[in-house]
């Protein structure tokens, strides 16, 4: 929950506190037009806003040494009473306190104010000071609003890791800021916030350096090298560490403004070995099947890694000629340099895709990575060549570790459809209830097609859900697909995501489409968790009951019953099915006509086995109730 904060009076004494004066130097020419200090009027312009403040400058017309001071408030309280709030700070302050230090002078002034809240309107307000506490002169006042986070310029490591002792290291002003200078500068300390190393940068450079060092425009600067301040003849980069390069606004004088751009970058390890990591064991987990929003429901072979620490890994397949050493019992040097150059390759790709995103998903290094035992699809694996999982060490920034761990060679399985297995292909009628808004329960009864798609894992079903006179006929059940456990003989029906569903086109409105478990209000997305499963009787009839799984943050959940789920942006869950209670659901197998059980037929394909597009929302009907 986000709580808005509301300010008083008494806060903006602390925020005004927080505003250092800087003098930027004296404009000449407004002293030509002095006014005596009675009639001084003063201006005061916002600029370089950031999440946490602005630079206020500063100008009047007044003598040079008169005194004035300003401070900052936002639309919850009037001009004047931020004045007296700020005069009554400063007289708490007077005791020991020359009065100059707390007030400004000159007739141009750069004053930074801190310590606001990003994205909110506010005002500075300048007037002049008398050493009584009197005000004298017509004051000034502006308006700004901080921003949300952009900085106004952008750093980028261009040379990725790809030299051993260096880096190339980009910079780039946003569109507006072109001839604005700033500073760059690269530090070994990744984990100190930026803005106070800055600080601690500019306190550690003398006046006279700071024209030397600021550059305006594109730029490329080479780490170690001689347009960076704070390197020595002959330094290197240590090959394999991780560094940080800093921009930020800055004026000749010194004077910094706008919110810092960072990045981080990692030097080349070069033939820097690469350890096997204790903590991971990476596993061949046999056949299964994966549900691509684009490539509809495909085979694919899972790779489990187990780890026991909270290091971040992402998992590959890797062809087993690319790393032949490790079949072969090769000589350590042999495998180090398969594995550097296997690893390089797999990162590269793994950058590719992420800072392609070619579906503007937003996803970072944190969304591909892993840190806890996990299973992961791969489709592309062939039958009768030999694999390898691989683990490989990452962090947050897509920097290599030196980490790995790597499974036993495998050949994919080659599954055979059992009797067990079979007995469940074919045409079913789904029989059970749900309880409406009312309290009243609705008995529900659909027609579904169990299709195989890999022997002995699992199935493709068509029609799950689409009752009569509930569902929209303009909406098309999706393919969902379930399980087959060979030990039990039973179905395993899992949560999957089934892809984008368009609601309105008009809007551009879209949703996630989930087959998920639902429990009163409470929603479980995601893929391939078993929330139900289907046993079959002595008659030939099935029965479902409801399975306990668990969750990420160690919490357990039970589905009181599973439809189709649409994950709406900026709303929340929304049912766009019958979900019938678990728990009441039967099969019994569908009958033709003649009494004879009804042969299987073609089925659609996957990849048009999904919702509609193109769907309005108020066309859209729920089975019996919305979830927000």
């Amino acid at each position: 929950m986000i709580v808005n904060k509301i300010f008083s009076a008494l806060s903006l004494l602390a925020l005004s506190a927080g505003a250092a004066a800087v003098l930027s130097g004296c404009n000449e020419d407004n002293l030509n037009d002095a006014a005596d200090k009675d009639s001084t009027v003063f201006r005061v312009t916002a600029e370089f806003p950031t999440q946490k403040g602005a630079t206020m400058t500063i100008t009047h017309n007044g003598p040079a040494d008169c005194r004035y001071t300003g401070c900052v408030y936002d639309n919850g309280i009037s001009m004047q009473e931020a004045i007296d709030a700020h005069i009554a700070e400063l007289k708490e302050s007077a005791s020991g306190t020359d009065f100059d230090d707390l007030t400004f002078s000159g007739t141009e002034y750069s004053a930074v104010v801190t310590g606001l809240q990003a994205n909110r309107e506010y005002s500075y307000v300048v007037f002049g000071l008398n050493e009584d506490f009197t005000t004298y002169g017509t004051s000034g006042t502006c308006t700004f609003t901080t921003q949300t986070g952009a900085g106004l310029f952008t750093v980028n490591d261009v040379s990725q890791g790809a030299y051993e002792e260096s880096a190339i290291i980009q910079v780039m002003p946003r569109r507006g800021y072109e001839d604005r200078t700033y500073f760059v500068f690269w530090t070994e300390d990744t984990e100190t916030p930026a803005e106070d190393l800055i600080e601690q940068k500019i306190q550690s450079m003398s006046a006279e350096e700071f024209g030397s060092v600021i550059r305006s425009g594109d730029h490329d600067f080479n780490i170690p090298g001689n347009e960076i301040l704070s390197f020595k003849d002959g330094e290197t980069l240590v090959k394999g560490d991780k560094y940080r390069a800093i921009v930020t606004g800055m004026y000749p004088d010194g004077v910094t403004y706008g919110i810092p751009s960072e990045t981080v970058f990692k030097t080349s390890r070069g033939d820097l070995p690469y350890n096997a990591h204790a903590a991971w064991t990476v596993t061949y987990d046999g056949k299964g099947i994966y549900n691509n929003s684009l490539t509809g429901v495909t085979p694919c072979e899972n790779i489990r890694v187990t780890s026991t620490d909270s290091e971040r890994f992402f998992i590959s397949a890797v062809e087993g000629d690319r790393l032949s050493a490790f079949i072969s019992d090769g000589s350590e040097e042999e495998k180090q340099a398969q594995l550097r150059e296997v690893i390089a390759d797999e990162v590269e790709l793994l950058r590719l895709q992420i800072e392609d995103d070619p579906y503007n998903t937003g996803a970072t290094w944190s969304d591909y990575t892993y840190t806890e035992t996990v299973q992961e699809p791969f489709a592309n694996i062939e039958d009768d060549s030999w694999w390898f999982g691989l683990a490989i060490g990452i962090d947050v920034d897509g920097i290599v570790t030196g980490e790995y761990a790597i499974s036993e060679p495998f050949q994919a399985e080659t599954p055979v459809a059992t009797e067990g297995y079979n007995k469940w292909v074919g045409n079913w009628t789904v029989s059970g209830s749900y309880q409406n808004e009312d309290g009243s329960v609705v008995d529900v009864s659909f027609d579904i097609e169990i299709d195989d798609i890999l022997p002995g894992v699992g199935y493709t079903v068509s029609g799950f859900g689409a009752v009569s006179g509930i569902m929209d006929e303009n909406i098309s059940v999706p393919l969902i697909t379930v399980l087959y456990d060979e030990e039990t003989e039973n179905l395993q029906w899992i949560g999957s995501y089934l892809g984008p569903m368009t609601l309105d086109e008009e809007s551009d409105m879209y949703a996630s489409l989930y087959f998920a478990a639902v429990n009163g209000y409470d929603v479980i997305a995601g893929n391939n968790f078993v929330m139900a499963e289907t046993s079959m009787e002595s008659d030939g009839s099935a029965s479902f009951a409801a399975l306990q799984f668990n969750l990420s943050d160690g919490s357990s959940f039970t589905a009181e019953s599973m439809g189709y789920v649409a994950d709406v942006p900026y709303v929340g869950y929304l049912l766009v099915s019958v979900n019938p209670d678990i728990e009441s659901l039967t099969m019994v197998r569908k009958t033709d006509s003649d009494g004879s059980v009804a042969e299987s037929t073609v089925r659609q394909s996957a990849v048009s086995g999904k919702l509609s597009a193109g769907v309005p929302a108020f066309e859209t009907k729920l089975a019996n109730r919305s979830i927000l």
